[in-house]
């Protein structure tokens, strides 16, 4: 998972791959990703953490960045502010 989901972030740097990353439920499939990885309050193996949630949270970057709709639509959407907020807190500590 972890070298795919690389890839991926390696690829979505291409704007024009945007549409058919999201057509076929990509955003989804990666939020899902992060969800598990971020779900245990604090208690997480840091292997797990280390390997997709740095490119989980690059895809969702990538994503808001060259996408209006998706800065408007999640600019407000406090589920997605409290998972990149938690992955930010967490890889702070991990690498202390």
């Amino acid at each position: 998972r972890k070298s795919a989901l690389e890839q991926m972030a390696m690829m979505l740097t291409d704007p024009s791959l945007h549409s058919s990353f999201l057509n076929h439920g990509g955003f989804e499939k990666v939020l899902e990703e992060l969800r598990l990885n971020l779900k245990r309050d604090d208690i997480v193996c840091s292997t797990d953490y280390t390997s997709t949630v740095p490119a989980c949270t690059k895809i969702i970057r990538l994503l808001i960045q060259y996408n209006r709709n998706f800065q408007k639509k999640f600019s407000l959407d406090n589920e997605l502010l409290k998972l990149l907020f938690k992955s930010i807190k967490l890889t702070y500590f991990l690498f202390l």
